[in-house]
């Protein structure tokens, strides 16, 4: 996905059309996946369990929203089509903010940090 973010913060057309094409998704902070398999590997209460490690649900739409937010003069897609469609699916996230906790980390990284933390660090 960050390759496709960061497609779409340069302006290619072609990473716009895959992420459009993608639908809605659900985010996923990457530096929270790190403590949460630390924890799957040291702590006795966690041993087989599965645990769903998703984030605040996103579109395309979201995407350019918070990369305006960024840098309100970069040229990006003009319009972008609306999302209607959410994902079916409800997902216990306690569990996963728990024990993320646990491990020294407060809380997932939201959408637009994480977007961020991808677009700033990719800019000369």
């Amino acid at each position: 996905m960050n390759g496709l973010l960061l497609g779409t913060w340069r302006g290619e057309a072609e990473a716009g059309t895959v992420m459009q094409a993608l639908g809605v998704q659900c985010h996923i902070d990457l530096e929270g996946l790190g403590p949460l398999h630390l924890a799957a590997l040291v702590l006795g209460d966690v041993q087989g369990e599965r645990i769903a490690a998703l984030g605040e649900e996103f579109s395309y739409v979201d995407v350019l929203g918070v990369m305006r937010k960024i840098d309100p003069e970069r040229k990006l897609s003009e319009k972008a089509p609306s999302v209607a469609a959410a994902v079916a699916a409800t997902v216990e996230r306690g569990r996963y903010k728990e024990l993320l906790v646990r491990m020294g980390k407060e809380e997932p990284a939201g959408l637009e940090e994480s977007i961020q933390k991808v677009v700033v660090s990719s800019s000369p």
